[in-house]
């Protein structure tokens, strides 16, 4: 899905601009003109590297606390009966962010020019989801809003809890990994090569251990600004080459390659597209076009890859399950419950259960690597802090045999 930038007439002769989301730019048009509009120009959107704004505020993105609280605010006030136009203007005023407030302004004159909401929120494509512009399109066609409203603030909520999930089981190894390199550079830089001069060794009698340690100590006063840079400007680099297409494909393919890393974000990424498509299906979404959101939202151009082909086997006339068979991607337990979604009608139910499945295996499986990683780190932490600290004795016993 692209970003095309647009100018428009409407029946009332305005002029008006934006941007819209499309596979390419043939559908942008016929999206514009099935909405109404007179289409007078339309290009792909690019983004500039850098942007200048006076006001900071605005560069910070809309949180999904921050959306998880308008949907369900506005769920709640949609099914007391309150007027949408008149709920969002409400809403505005109650948001925290700046950037939330300038988004919903925007909507509401949308949807005071005519347009309905899920037209309004594409159009703030930078703020609101693509699955909630889907879902919510879907709700207002079968005219259960406030029930699909209900729907999204609760998926946002769970995704918002597996992403706490997986920062607080992150943080103590990071904190850990961190200290330890602390503690190495303050013992390397700084404790070796002052305490072998208190007490004026020869540096050609040290031991070998200790000549290592005061030359990589050397070494860092000379090369540690260099590496530093070094270090930013590659991972710069690889950042950048990550969001082509080809660096984006490399490094999936890589990261799902490793041993334990591998497995749970692979078990992540099914486990976010099976609830994906199964609140999707839920919502009353074709399922064409509800494969086509979830390759949009998949994290993973591997797992993108095989969404993609399996939509294109569902074009030539297969199952879902055989479908998702092909793509040898899905494992047996996802393509089998799906078979019997489509079988029993209850495709969304699976799909959630399967979600559910693998929510707590990925729990499982990161709870269980860091029970073996923080060990592993507190172990190397020992033998190099060892090694430095024997670097440190060894000059002052040779000195004991001596006298």
């Amino acid at each position: 899905m692209d970003n095309f930038n647009y100018r428009i007439r409407d029946k009332d002769g305005g002029f008006h601009r934006g941007t819209c989301r499309a596979g390419n730019q043939e559908e942008a048009v016929r999206r514009l003109i099935d909405e109404g509009y007179w289409v007078l120009d339309l290009a792909p959107r690019r983004e500039s590297i850098i942007r200048f704004n006076p006001d900071p505020r605005v560069w910070r993105r809309v949180s999904r606390e921050e959306l998880t609280w308008f949907f369900r605010q506005l769920s709640s006030l949609i099914e007391s009966g309150v007027p949408l136009i008149r709920a969002l203007d409400t809403l505005q005023d109650q948001a925290s962010s700046r950037p939330l407030k300038v988004a919903l302004g925007k909507v509401s004159r949308g949807l005071k020019r005519g347009e309905s909401l899920s037209a309004a929120l594409t159009a703030q494509d930078e703020v609101f989801p693509l699955i909630a512009t889907r879902m919510i399109g879907s709700g207002e066609a079968g005219g259960a809003l406030d029930l699909t409203l209900l729907r999204l603030s609760a998926y946002l909520e769970r995704e918002q809890e597996l992403v706490k999930q997986i920062k607080s089981a992150a943080l103590y190894p990071a904190l850990l990994a961190g200290f330890a390199c602390g503690v190495v550079f303050f013992l390397v830089g700084y404790v070796v090569p002052r305490l072998i001069q208190a007490f004026h060794y020869d540096t050609a009698a040290l031991p070998g251990l200790t000549r290592i340690i005061l030359g990589m100590a050397a070494g860092m006063k000379v090369w540690l600004w260099p590496i530093l840079v070094l270090i930013i400007g590659l991972g710069l680099f690889l950042s950048h080459w990550r969001k082509t297409l080809t660096g984006r494909e490399k490094t999936d393919r890589l990261f799902l390659a490793l041993p334990v890393v591998g497995s749970i974000l692979r078990k992540l990424g099914i486990t976010r597209f099976a609830y994906n498509m199964g609140i999707l299906v839920q919502s009353g979404l074709g399922i064409i076009e509800v494969l086509e959101t979830c390759e949009t939202l998949a994290d993973n151009t591997v797992l993108a890859g095989a969404i993609r082909n399996a939509r294109q086997e569902l074009h030539r006339g297969r199952s879902i399950a055989d479908a998702f068979r092909m793509s040898r991607v899905f494992d047996p337990l996802v393509i089998q419950m799906v078979a019997v979604g489509e079988e029993t009608g209850r495709l969304d139910e699976s799909l959630l259960k399967v979600a559910g499945y693998y929510e707590v295996e990925t729990e499982h499986l990161i709870k269980s690597g860091l029970s073996l990683l923080e060990p592993v780190l507190i172990i190397i932490m020992a033998l190099v802090v060892g090694l430095i600290v024997s670097a440190t004795i060894l000059p002052m016993l040779d000195m004991m045999l001596v006298f």
